[in-house]
């Protein structure tokens, strides 16, 4: 059921998985997942209080993903993803430019930043900094230097984070954060049920941050 036109209704929310627990059957289920706004967060403890031998809890991936965005909301991770939307925008948008790099790279792309998932920006970082030295050896070429878009104005800017900002190359390697996308990815990857092994995982994850 789509149920965008009731997402921000705690009641409304409440009576939909209300419903849908008596066509299944209460006595057939023990958990309940959902997002973890506030909206789904009182519906939930609605249902438990509702529904003693039930419990509600909040999607983990959800949560990992709002983390995330929370974390790109710091200053240098801020920056850091400007920069480098900045360099993946304007490769992907010219065809000559992209074959160049994929001609250094080996043919093998830039993740690209997605629009709902914090966690791919993150990857897209990690995917540029795989690729500093074949990225500056491209920007650094005479064939670069020979073409016409060296000489734009907008894109000179491109070229001094890729050849001379040593701030962006020590903050993209975001060390800290990689634990949590590969926690994220894990649990939401090939639909195993995550129940058996998610406590493991993310006290890898904060062994490693």
């Amino acid at each position: 059921m789509d149920a965008s036109g009731i997402s921000h209704s705690v009641v409304n929310l409440f009576k939909l998985h209300d419903v849908t627990i008596d066509e299944i059957g209460e006595e057939n289920m023990v958990q309940v997942v959902t997002e973890s706004t506030s909206a789904y967060v009182r519906a939930g403890e609605m249902l438990m209080d509702n529904r003693k031998k039930l419990f509600w809890n909040p999607c983990t991936a959800h949560i990992l993903n709002n983390m995330l965005g929370d974390i790109g909301k710091l200053p240098v991770h801020h920056d850091t993803h400007k920069k480098a939307k900045q360099i993946t925008f304007f490769i992907y948008a010219h065809a000559w430019v992209l074959n160049l790099m994929r001609k250094y790279t080996g043919l093998r792309d830039l993740a690209r930043p997605g629009a709902t998932r914090f966690a791919t920006s993150y990857l897209t970082l990690k995917s540029i900094h795989e690729k500093k030295v074949e990225l500056r050896a491209m920007f650094a070429s005479r064939e670069w230097a020979r073409s016409t878009y060296a000489k734009k104005p907008d894109i000179i800017s491109v070229t001094r984070i890729i050849l001379g900002d040593e701030g962006f190359w020590q903050s993209i390697k975001l060390k800290s954060v990689l634990p949590l996308v590969k926690v994220l990815r894990l649990i939401n990857g090939d639909g195993t049920p995550p129940m058996g092994y998610i406590y493991e995982a993310m006290d890898r994850a904060k062994e490693q941050i």
